[in-house]
């Protein structure tokens, strides 16, 4: 690669929002982008787990060794304590003209999607945990009027004591209620 094409490449690499680092085979950062210095600091010339996880030792999730090995790609998902956010980590082996190996690695942020999915998984376990212990019967129905679900409390106020098939084949039908408001009072 010549001079301008380094540069080139350079600021198509600067221009991405995902962080981007290459190292070499003895862990030492050889170039990082804008958007991976802004969040881990520039640490070229220096090894890549002092940079990006602050410690002396490999980071715990580091699949270095087989990008250099297999030369293969890996993909995964990491959280980053040092920095507190949560990455989808893909790292490829770059073969280079003296026939030496670096790794380049790219970093997607995904803290915040991972954020939503933790927010959405425990308010279905709320609604759920809500739903299964309100005194009163709920129950959910397509809009054709099936069941689909219906708390414990609905089960028992219609005489169910568990939820067995023959209540779910059971469909709510609007003739039903007016049936019962024309019917005649059994009250007397």
């Amino acid at each position: 690669m010549n001079v301008t094409q380094t540069h080139e490449l350079t600021g198509v690499l600067d221009a991405m929002a995902d962080g981007i680092y290459i190292v070499n085979e003895d862990y030492v950062v050889e170039f990082m982008n804008k958007a991976m210095i802004r969040v881990f600091g520039n640490g070229v010339g220096k090894k890549c787990h002092e940079v990006i996880n602050r410690n002396a030792a490999r980071c715990p999730w580091c699949r270095a060794p087989e990008v250099f090995e297999n030369r293969r790609n890996v993909i995964e998902e990491v959280y980053v304590p040092t920095v507190d956010k949560t990455y989808d980590l893909l790292e490829i082996p770059v073969h280079n003209n003296d026939g030496s190996i670096s790794k380049l690695s790219i970093y997607r942020d995904i803290t915040h999607r991972k954020d939503q999915e933790y927010r959405l998984k425990t308010t279905r376990e709320s609604f759920r945990s809500l739903f299964e212990h309100v005194a009163v019967g709920v129950y959910m129905s397509s809009k054709e009027g099936k069941f689909l679900d219906a708390n414990p409390a609905l089960l028992e106020m219609l005489g169910y004591r568990d939820q067995k098939m023959s209540f779910w084949n059971w469909t709510w039908r609007r003739t039903s209620i007016a049936k019962r408001r024309n019917a005649p009072n059994s009250r007397g």
